[in-house]
């Protein structure tokens, strides 16, 4: 039997919120269970059946960033999937900080929001693709512009899956398991990983990700 996904959104846009609203209910397994304009609003609807919120990040009253830790605190098994119209690296690494489990656009369509709430809820993934890759690229390349001394490296979007699952304690079996990669390819990656950030060990990635904000 198809698990039953109890979903929560929150945004401050009537059509966008609703309109949302909509095309999740016409998904068989999906419910819409609680709707609201801000931060507030959603906090007195959430119950721990829910499994996943739907967030705007720019809200009155309290917005997204304010509202994580909040939900984080009260409801620690609630997944959260961040949708907004900015691409702003700050943005997505301070939400990726405060432990949101995925970032999207709002123009994503349908299917990706599918994919994304597939990965987050039922595989127990987080979801940031390319558009946290290009933000965090844009980011490193205006540090890197500011002083010749500096090096910032840059990560790929399924370098930032690696790094999560590591930072979770996974083995690199069982983050192979997750991203449905072997694990030589794991491997691979985290060499890659650890010369970017001229670590030599997982501990030094773990601290390397802690201290720059990756998760």
């Amino acid at each position: 039997m198809t698990k039953m996904i109890r979903i929560a959104i929150v945004d401050d846009q009537t059509l966008f919120r609703e309109g949302l609203k909509r095309m999740l209910t016409d998904v068989p397994n999906y419910r819409v269970v609680a709707s609201g304009a801000h931060g507030i609003e959603i906090l007195d609807q959430l119950t721990t059946d829910v499994h996943l919120l739907l967030m705007d990040v720019s809200m009155p009253e309290m917005n997204g960033f304010e509202l994580v830790p909040k939900v984080k605190k009260r409801f620690p098994a609630i997944k959260i999937l961040a949708l907004s119209m900015h691409d702003n690296p700050e943005y997505i690494l301070k939400l990726m900080h405060l432990g949101i489990q995925g970032y999207l656009l709002k123009d994503s369509d349908i299917d990706e929001i599918q994919e994304a709430i597939h990965k987050v809820v039922v595989l127990g993934e987080v979801h940031y693709n390319e558009v946290v890759s290009s933000a965090m690229q844009r980011k490193n390349q205006r540090v890197l512009s500011s002083g010749p001394t500096l090096h910032v490296p840059t990560f790929t979007a399924k370098e930032l899956e690696l790094i999560q699952g590591f930072c979770l304690g996974l083995s690199a079996i069982e983050v192979g398991n997750r991203m449905n990669i072997s694990v030589y390819t794991v491997n691979g990656h985290k060499e890659r990983i650890m010369t970017k950030m001229n670590v030599k060990n997982m501990a030094g990635l773990v601290s390397y990700a802690h201290r720059n904000k990756l998760l």
